[in-house]
């Protein structure tokens, strides 16, 4: 949670702080870490969908062509979509690993109002799936620096960072062979 910091000797306007010292970075990244280490009491459940013509960007790469908008079930106007061919990834689980490749995408027909059912279903399955795993976490280091939180941190096998710059619908997935700081260094580039 930020906080507003008081007189700290600069001029002009008085921002805002994630943090005035290391410990300051540690209760939200612990109850960030504590969602991972039990299921997820939600994940999007869907049974169908509508096939049509998508363009998407996977970092610096756009894809275009048909998916399946796969219907969330229980909400009104929620869907999570699957495809296009194409993408490296179409659907993230919750440690933003892969769960269903764009290379898996079998492809649909517009004109067949049933051509996503099996696409979201499976989708779904495979969102049920990851919600129930759990994994241990580790904070591997909370640093604060010049009023904000850099962060390395592993869920399961897999390591991340964490700056003011960080993207998490982007995350980059570390080794966690490398040290704290080796991997806070990459971040940063």
């Amino acid at each position: 949670m930020s906080q507003p910091v008081g007189d700290s000797g600069q001029t002009g306007s008085i921002g805002m702080a994630e943090c005035t010292k290391d410990a300051d970075c540690l209760p939200n990244l612990q109850e960030r870490l504590t969602q991972f280490e039990s299921p997820a009491g939600y994940w999007p459940k869907a049974d169908s969908g509508v096939c049509s013509q998508w363009g998407i960007y996977e970092g610096d790469n756009e894809v275009q062509g048909l998916a399946c908008e796969c219907y969330v079930t229980g909400s009104a106007d929620a869907t999570t979509l699957v495809g296009p061919s194409g993408l490296i990834c179409s659907n993230y689980g919750r440690r933003l690993d892969c769960i269903y490749r764009g290379s898996e995408f079998p492809g649909c027909d517009p004109a067949d109002a049933t051509s996503c059912t099996a696409v979201c279903v499976d989708v779904a399955a495979r969102y049920a799936a990851n919600a129930r795993v759990t994994w241990e976490t580790e904070i591997r280091l909370a640093r604060c620096e010049n009023l904000h939180c850099y962060s390395v941190y592993r869920i399961g096998d897999n390591c991340y960072a964490q700056t003011p710059n960080t993207n998490e619908a982007l995350a980059t997935i570390y080794d966690c062979n490398l040290s704290p700081q080796s991997i806070l260094a990459q971040a940063r580039k």
